[in-house]
């Protein structure tokens, strides 16, 4: 259901893609998406890779409000790992909901822990 999920918030936001990529380029990653038919989907793409560093680094997170062109304030970020999406979105001021779509990983500080992507654009349409 990712792409039926991605095409409803798509609707309704603007959205971009903050990633810890490792070696891979942020090329790489742009061609999985296009391979998937998602690219388009996504007004920026911010990879690790290219940036120099990963989250929970403020760098990440600095060149995705940059790249789309808000405040940390207005953006949220969706993440799966507490420490880093969660805790690294929060510390920049971002809001953040955490994906647990694999596993359930307990307590969060995000303000919203959906279980599916299905689940994340329902709640996300119902929250603004």
């Amino acid at each position: 259901g990712a792409k039926e999920a991605i095409g409803r918030l798509r609707e309704r936001f603007s959205l971009a893609i903050i990633s810890d990529t490792g070696f891979a380029s942020g090329h790489a990653q742009n061609v999985l998406l296009e391979n998937d038919g998602l690219r388009s989907a996504f007004s920026a793409t911010i990879y690790s890779m290219d940036v120099g560093h990963a989250k929970p680094r403020p760098e990440i997170f600095a060149a995705a409000v940059q790249a789309l062109g808000v405040q940390p304030g207005e953006a949220l970020h969706v993440g799966d790992n507490e420490r880093t999406d969660v805790g690294g979105a929060l510390a920049f001021g971002l809001r953040a909901v955490r994906l647990d779509a694999v596993r359930e990983s307990g307590i969060s500080r995000a303000e919203h822990v959906a279980r599916s992507l299905t689940a994340l654009a329902d709640y996300l349409e119902q929250a603004t």
